[in-house]
């Protein structure tokens, strides 16, 4: 009998990478309703894995689209340094 000698602990952070549905609803403070929506609805770029029928995302995914989706207020007052641009 042959027996699996598979090594997981090599694998072990990337799979604590993968996120549920819950845990990426909670860590972008929305419901987990919503999220389904928006990835079925494609209203979001924010790539997923399919695992059988579970969906997973990864942390790093998540991480980027917060990055390229944060934005500042138009009216936010920048601190002055005392120079002129054309300086």
């Amino acid at each position: 009998m042959k027996t699996n000698n598979t090594d997981f602990s090599r694998s072990t952070p990337k799979l604590l990478s993968l996120l549920t549905s819950e845990q990426t609803a909670d860590y972008l403070n929305i419901s987990t309703a919503t999220l389904n929506k928006w990835r079925c609805e494609g209203r979001i770029k924010l790539p997923y894995k399919k695992v059988g029928r579970c969906v997973r995302y990864r942390l790093s995914d998540v991480e980027v689209y917060l990055e390229q989706h944060t934005m500042t207020s138009p009216n936010t007052t920048l601190i002055s340094t005392g120079k002129h641009h054309d300086e």
